[in-house]
């Protein structure tokens, strides 16, 4: 069972990430930050809550679409608001 979120959440995260890297492409970063968290927070407190496997599953996936988005859109970011000395540093800092 644990597997299985696991194994789901891979699935998409690779799928999701360049996906949805794609269709929020031109979405105001700001925006588009802020509602991904959002997302993860209440999908970490639907997570908790969940009465059920399902529950727990579908919070889960949502979470790591969520962060399929946030990630990249994050690193590209920060990229932009440091110097171009201290850029591989930023990014690697996202990644993290």
């Amino acid at each position: 069972a644990v597997g299985a979120l696991i194994a789901w959440g891979a699935v998409v995260l690779g799928i999701g990430a360049p996906t949805l890297a794609f269709l929020t492409g031109s979405a105001p970063r700001r925006a588009l930050l802020m509602a991904c968290l959002g997302v993860y927070v209440a999908g970490h407190i639907a997570s908790a809550l969940a009465s059920d496997y399902a529950g727990v599953m579908t919070a889960r996936l949502l979470m790591i679409a969520a962060a399929a988005v946030y990630t990249p859109q994050a690193a590209g970011a920060v990229a932009l608001m440091v110097p171009e000395q201290r850029r591989a540093a930023a990014v690697a800092f996202v990644f993290m």
